[in-house]
């Protein structure tokens, strides 16, 4: 199978190119957002799978 070749952005493209890549507030939405979630896991899930198991085995953290 022969590969294919993508044509190149054509001019009325690349300013649409352009400005999906200059769009600020969704570049920093994503990795807001990952903080969010990731803070969320740790406070709490992690914190009482944490907590669960210290006392389950009486560790000391």
């Amino acid at each position: 199978m022969q590969p294919v070749d993508m044509p190149a952005a054509t001019a009325h493209q690349r300013p649409k190119l352009l400005l999906a890549l200059l769009d600020i507030p969704a570049v920093f939405a994503g990795p807001l957002t990952v903080i969010i979630i990731g803070l969320f896991v740790e406070n709490l899930i992690f914190r009482a799978i944490e907590r669960n198991t210290v006392q389950k085995w009486g560790t000391q953290s």
